[in-house]
């Protein structure tokens, strides 16, 4: 099944000149030649990519919740980036990785750290979230689109997050972002350059004094304060890295635009930030109120009021 044949830019008439000519639902496939593939597009809850040709303009949308992107020569670019944010030819994509000190690997991007101290995020090809794919499927050319396409839609929400949130100050800054047109066959080549970090891991948490844990998560919560119209689906300390003596947030995946549920929200915070890096090292006189935040969360009554004012309390200690 392919689409039908002609120009690349049909005819227009200057009536027309502000319309789209034509939609089209079909896959970035790895031939790149505008084939559908020859079977059911509703299976296996693939992404639908909506493809709009117009004057010499193609509009991509992967999703409700992402931002439109245009084409630009060989990649694409989102409308509502600022200027001076790089693209595809930023010569820190052309560092192999093998060149790079490894940060960290997620559930589908590995961060590498750049000679500058920025960071870089690339594909995780061996991560959980495409082995995982690939081992509920049979490994078929197909599937191996489909799990790469779902990884790559990961990517492109994420810069579209960052893009969003740029001015914010618990959000790194993006120095360039790659998406290839085709970024199935070029998959290798997505990438996103942002503010390097030190993570919030063991080594901090021993170094980090117990003043410096209470103005962090002070800082965290007004952070979602701010954003409190978004949902953040996962929220934990692997998600943040300190910078210039602040945390960040620099995973944005599952950041949406529907507000989170805040009681839920707060004791996924617990759970997964303040739960072990509270309870080390921690003051004596603070353990009242450390106790008082654990029956919060066992009893699920932990909201933002109540979070916020057990962290306040903490400070005095």
């Amino acid at each position: 099944m392919q689409f039908p044949s002609g120009p690349t830019n049909p005819p227009i008439n200057h009536d027309a000149d502000r319309r789209l000519l034509r939609t089209r639902m079909r896959f970035i496939d790895s031939r790149g030649d505008g084939r559908l593939p020859s079977f059911p597009t509703n299976i296996h809850g693939l992404v639908l990519i909506i493809l709009m040709r117009g004057i010499n303009c193609e509009v991509l949308k992967i999703s409700k919740n992402v931002s439109p992107l245009i084409r630009i020569g060989d990649q694409w670019r989102f409308k509502h980036e600022k200027n001076d944010i790089g693209d595809c030819t930023d010569i820190a994509f052309k560092i192999p990785n093998s060149d790079l000190k490894l940060l960290g690997t997620g559930y589908t991007k590995t961060v590498y750290q750049l000679p500058d101290g920025r960071a870089i995020k690339r594909i995780a090809f061996f991560g959980p979230s495409i082995t995982d794919c690939l081992d509920n499927e049979d490994q078929s050319d197909y599937n191996e689109e489909v799990c790469l396409q779902t990884v790559a839609k990961s990517f492109i929400t994420e810069i579209d997050n960052l893009l969003l949130l740029q001015n914010d100050s618990n959000i790194p800054r993006l120095h360039s972002y790659c998406i290839p047109y085709n970024f199935i066959t070029d998959a290798p080549d997505i990438g996103i350059i942002i503010d390097g970090g030190h993570p919030l891991d063991a080594i901090l948490l021993a170094q980090i004094n117990w003043h410096s844990r209470v103005e962090m998560l002070n800082e965290i919560l007004a952070f979602l304060k701010r954003h409190e119209r978004l949902s953040f689906r996962d929220i934990r300390r692997q998600q943040f890295v300190m910078i210039d003596n602040h945390p960040f947030l620099v995973d944005l995946d599952d950041v949406g635009t529907t507000s989170s549920d805040a009681t839920d929200l707060m004791n996924r915070l617990y759970s997964g930030f303040i739960d072990g890096f509270f309870f080390h090292n921690q003051p004596t006189s603070a353990a009242i109120i450390l106790l008082q935040l654990r029956e919060s969360y066992k009893n699920s009554s932990l909201n933002f009021e109540v979070l916020s004012r057990l962290t306040r309390d903490l400070t005095n200690f």
